[in-house]
């Protein structure tokens, strides 16, 4: 009679318990007689860990969470200038009197830059009444497609409004859609044309081309645009004035460059009257390039296109040493072929933009 075999041991996989369903810990059996060696036991079901109304193990939700109200933004709405923004509006009397908040602004670029972010404290928000403007400025032509999106959160850093997303290009569509606007000439007409230079900056600087400004009006709001504008070119110089530029995709800049050698303390006046008819004065810094005097001037509006800016160069006793009288309009006459379908909507937008604000 042979010696006994002795159990081949042979493991039982268990299961990991779930939230709602038990587990079984391994066991051990006989792979030759099937007896049970080592019996599996239950592992009782974890259940929920909720956080804030989902469970932080399997995602599901609290029935019973009762989500805290969120606060809701008032509306956005943008301006249009040198450089477009984009103006968040929030009702404070929901905030309750509490003091310590701040709103986070975060914009997606249409290419592959990353976001970029910006914290606003409640102590630099624009108030009017009880209302609470923030804004994301110096929004490029070209980047009317980007989006924005505005959130709330107080001292303790938690979030307490909805999050509000906006683009100059939705914003826009979304006026024309509003029968308030698309009924009145002078407002779809600034808004169509608003969309067309955005899309005609994409086109000339190559950016996000594949989702135009302007690729949503119908046919019907396409029509409303500006059909054209007569421009001329009425610039004056000064002999050691080389030339005049304008930078145009981040915001509207006139250049001035002096055939000058630079000196310390060298400045320009600038000068124009804007399209509400207010007299503008810059003293302005230098610099210098390659043997050139340059200055920038900034803070013209796109109404004001047929503003004439007048440029003196002093030296740093006040001495005149030279001027330049130019407007973006005369650029543009002046590029008409290097500038194309943007220069063409520049000045479409300056026209519907001029007539908005004076209708």
């Amino acid at each position: 009679e042979g010696e006994p075999l002795g159990h081949a041991e042979e493991v039982i996989a268990g299961k990991a318990a779930t939230c709602t369903e038990a587990g079984l810990t391994d066991g051990v059996k006989c792979a030759a007689c099937d007896q049970v060696l080592t019996v599996q036991e239950e592992i009782p079901a974890l259940g929920h860990s909720f956080t804030d109304g989902i469970c932080s193990t399997c995602g599901a939700a609290d029935p019973d969470y009762e989500a805290p109200e969120l606060i809701k933004w008032y509306g956005v709405n943008t301006t249009l200038g040198g450089a477009l923004s984009l103006n968040f509006a929030l009702d404070t009397n929901q905030l309750n009197g509490t003091t310590g908040n701040y709103i986070v602004l975060t914009r997606s670029y249409a290419d592959d830059r990353e976001d970029h972010v910006i914290r606003i404290d409640q102590a630099d928000w624009t108030m009017d009444g009880s209302f609470a403007i923030v804004s994301y400025t110096d929004i490029a032509a070209k980047e009317m497609s980007d989006v924005i999106t505005a959130v709330v959160y107080n001292a303790e850093g938690e979030v307490i409004s909805e999050a509000k997303s906006d683009s100059i290009a939705t914003y826009a569509l979304r006026m024309l859609g509003k029968e308030s606007v698309n009924t009145v000439p002078v407002q779809r007409t600034l808004y169509v044309d608003m969309l067309n230079y955005g899309a005609a900056a994409q086109n000339y600087f190559g950016y996000a081309t594949d989702d135009l400004a302007n690729a949503d009006l119908t046919a019907e709001q396409a029509a409303w645009a500006t059909e054209s504008v007569t421009i001329s070119n009425s610039r004056e110089m000064s002999a050691n004035c080389f030339g005049t530029n304008l930078q145009l995709e981040n915001e509207i800049i006139l250049q001035v460059a002096f055939a000058e050698t630079y000196t310390e303390g060298m400045y320009v006046v600038a000068t124009f009257t804007d399209h509400y008819g207010v007299k503008k004065e810059q003293t302005l810094d230098v610099t210098e390039d390659n043997g050139y005097v340059i200055v920038s001037v900034t803070g013209m509006a796109i109404a004001d296109y047929e503003a004439m800016v007048t440029c003196r160069l002093y030296n740093a006793e006040g001495t005149e040493l030279g001027y330049a009288i130019d407007s973006m309009e005369s650029y543009v006459a002046r590029n008409a072929t290097k500038l194309g379908e943007l220069g063409d909507a520049i000045m479409k937008l300056g026209a519907s933009g001029y007539a908005y604000f004076h209708s």
